[in-house]
């Protein structure tokens, strides 16, 4: 999702800077964009994101919070691995307890037959990112107070290794935009329109 700055008639300039939305593993893509392209990138918002600090995995993240509570692993034990161990499947009966568990069942079940393989490499990347380029964009962490994928400890322990967002808790799952996607955008609007 970006937000980006209109023009009286409603059209947008290619040169407009754009918010970005990353949700999940999108957080590691959203913030690679914002390093590269830190002049065209007004803000990040980061729901449940994946905010990696320099050169780190989400593995690196997770591993030690694994050793007190195996439920940091999240969605993993539950993956489904290709034959080749290129890509993994999340089966729909673990989506909808991991994913969506606070989601109506309907949405829940029609989600969750609607992911699609990922492939390892993705899940793999690690953002090489400087002060000097993302560390100067805005960030905003939507924290899911109830995610079991990205847990809550991990989701801090983020927060605490790449510091500088304005952080806001929600009371949900991993999927808020699916679950409570006006609750979200409270979250989200007013930090957006302090910076137009």
């Amino acid at each position: 999702m970006s937000m980006p700055h209109m023009s009286a008639t409603g059209s947008r300039s290619g040169d407009d800077p754009v918010v970005l939305l990353a949700h999940s593993g999108g957080g590691v893509i959203a913030s690679e964009v914002a390093e590269r392209c830190h002049d065209r990138v007004s803000g990040v918002v980061y729901v449940a994101g994946m905010m990696l600090p320099n050169g780190g995995s989400f593995g690196d993240v997770v591993g030690p919070l694994v050793a007190a509570d195996p439920a940091a692993a999240g969605i993993r034990p539950h993956l489904v691995w290709s034959a080749d161990g290129v890509t993994s499947t999340v089966p729909p009966d673990a989506a909808r307890q991991i994913f969506y568990h606070d989601c109506a069942q309907d949405d829940a079940e029609a989600a969750s037959v609607r992911l699609t393989p990922q492939a390892e490499g993705g899940r793999a990347i690690s953002p090489q990112l400087t002060s000097q380029r993302f560390g100067t964009v805005p960030r905003l962490y939507v924290e899911a107070l109830q995610d079991r994928s990205v847990v809550l400890a991990a989701q801090r322990r983020m927060q605490a290794m790449v510091p500088g967002a304005w952080v806001v808790g929600l009371d949900s799952g991993h999927a808020p935009q699916l679950a409570m996607p006006e609750k979200l955008a409270a979250c989200v609007i007013p930090w957006l329109a302090a910076r137009s």
